[in-house]
């Protein structure tokens, strides 16, 4: 593999880490924002630890899913793959 696209692979997989970790925290802080005014009622402490530890997980994981399949994308377009 030549040096320019070493380096673009580089580019782009950093790219890619800091995209997601941009959006996981932007999810935690949405639903940690959302949850008082989507749940209301005496328990709202209780039901928004419900939320944030329900709801929060599903989104980190599809997250990382999405991560993969993109980086996969990367590595085949860059000759980085097994088959």
């Amino acid at each position: 593999m030549d040096d320019d696209s070493q380096k673009s692979w580089w580019w782009r997989t950093r790219l890619l880490a800091v995209t997601a970790a941009v959006v996981g925290s932007g999810v935690c802080l949405v639903f940690l924002l959302l949850a008082p005014p989507l749940v209301t009622g005496p328990d709202n402490a209780a039901a928004r630890l419900i939320t944030m530890t329900l709801i929060v997980p599903v989104c980190i994981l599809g997250l990382i899913f999405w991560t993969a399949e993109c980086q996969r994308r990367i590595d085949r377009a860059r000759g980085f793959f097994e088959d």
